[in-house]
């Protein structure tokens, strides 16, 4: 029997909501409290966020004028959606498109990339500060803005690996997690209508697919946690991890939530690209 959400579990939720309190945890204590997940994502996800892959006939010159042209039925069908791949495997669940790519990256390349990035970090910030000093505490290296052959080379391979021209996408960046960092509950998109949104997709739009690589693995934690789906990925040397952060419509999918867990030894080192929705000259190659 399922149960009953009643009057002074709204209350409990918009209260802690009210003061700031992380999303992730807020669904972690309903969920061992015993509520389903249709029953927490109505208590806590907006009302137009429920059900991200529900066909909406919106015309296609609507969505031009609405969501910055791009070809998101398209984006939605990259030829690593719909044709097999012995190395990628695909999550199974129809609240996001995600997928797993084992070996993607050689351990020579790997170590490769370690090497370069550990000379160059320096603190990770967030886009929009959200009170929370804790929120992100991992170090960042700016790889795309290094001029050498190597990173370029791994770049252009991570475009032509999901088929979308580099000129739709950000330069990939790095992170290092040390022993107790973390990069709390988050999306990836820009959250629209806000200035989070008016600052950093003017020019090249929304955030469309993300594509992460672990570089080593990890001794313990340091987990990647999507937590409206409840499931971890950890990290596996070489293994790309990459989804899309938007539905069929253009629309931002909330259940890409995801939380960079703290790691409890070792430590975690990832490179991630993320492509827009904005580009110069076709969007596929």
């Amino acid at each position: 029997m399922t149960k009953v959400f009643d009057a002074a579990w709204h209350v409990w939720v918009a209260d802690n909501l009210a003061r700031g309190c992380d999303k992730s945890e807020l669904r972690d204590i309903l969920f061992k409290e015993g509520f389903s997940q249709e029953q927490v994502d109505k208590a806590i996800a907006p009302q137009h966020f429920l059900n991200p892959y529900k066909k909406k006939d919106i015309p296609k010159q609507e969505l031009a004028d609405r969501y910055d042209g791009a070809d998101y039925n398209a984006l939605a069908n990259l030829p690593i959606v719909v044709q097999e791949h012995p190395q990628i495997t695909p999550f199974k669940n129809d609240l996001i498109q995600l997928f797993v790519w084992d070996d993607f990256l050689s351990a020579q390349e790997c170590e490769k990339m370690l090497a370069i990035i550990g000379d160059n970090l320096r603190p990770s910030t967030v886009t929009q500060f959200n009170g929370d000093d804790a929120f992100r505490t991992s170090s960042t290296c700016d790889l795309s803005f290094l001029d050498d052959p190597f990173i370029k080379e791994i770049d252009e391979k991570l475009a032509k690996a999901i088929g979308i021209n580099p000129s739709f996408s950000e330069g990939i960046q790095a992170q290092r997690y040390q022993v107790g960092q973390e990069f709390k509950a988050h999306t990836d998109y820009f959250e629209p209508h806000t200035n989070e949104y008016l600052q950093f997709a003017q020019r090249q739009g929304q955030r469309t697919w993300t594509f992460m690589i672990y570089l080593q693995d990890t001794p313990k934690g340091g987990g990647t946690k999507f937590v409206d789906l409840r499931h971890t990925f950890y990290p596996k040397a070489g293994q790309a991890v990459l989804w899309n952060n938007l539905d069929e419509n253009g629309y931002p999918n909330p259940y890409t939530l995801h939380h960079g867990m703290p790691v409890e030894e070792g430590e975690k080192i990832i490179i991630t690209k993320w492509f827009r929705a904005k580009g110069q000259g076709e969007m596929f190659s």
